[in-house]
């Protein structure tokens, strides 16, 4: 096997895992707000600490739902402009990564804040 043939597998398999994380935050991050909203009346009986982790957990579903969107526009228009012309587009590339980090540290406070929220109805808060 050459190197060539190396880092193709190599790019294929990063490809498909980024596909996988990237639909399954998407499709989580989704999934919550309707059924963050089925819970508002269980939530508002929660402590002050209680229902403003609820509101930053679900303000993190947005910003995961946004910064996904935001970012496959960017990777869209730098693999446009480096295939069209072959200009530089590290702008583009540099925005992306921006927001598949945001994506990342939004999801992770959003999975452990609906952990820290199902304790607290779970043991009262």
């Amino acid at each position: 096997m050459t190197k060539k043939e190396f880092d193709r597998i190599l790019l294929k398999y990063y490809e498909n895992n980024q596909n996988f994380i990237d639909k399954w935050t998407f499709t989580a991050a989704l999934g919550s707000i309707p059924l963050a909203i089925a819970f508002v009346e269980t939530v508002k009986i929660m402590c002050f600490w209680g229902r403003f982790l609820f509101m930053t957990v679900n303000i993190c579903a947005v910003l995961v739902v946004v910064a996904h969107i935001i970012g496959a526009i960017c990777g869209k228009k730098q693999c446009d402009i480096m295939l069209g012309n072959g200009k530089n587009a590290d702008g583009y590339g540099h925005a992306q990564r921006i927001c598949n980090c945001g994506v990342n540290i939004a999801f992770c406070i959003m999975v452990i804040g609906y952990l820290v929220i199902m304790g607290l109805l779970v043991y009262g808060g």
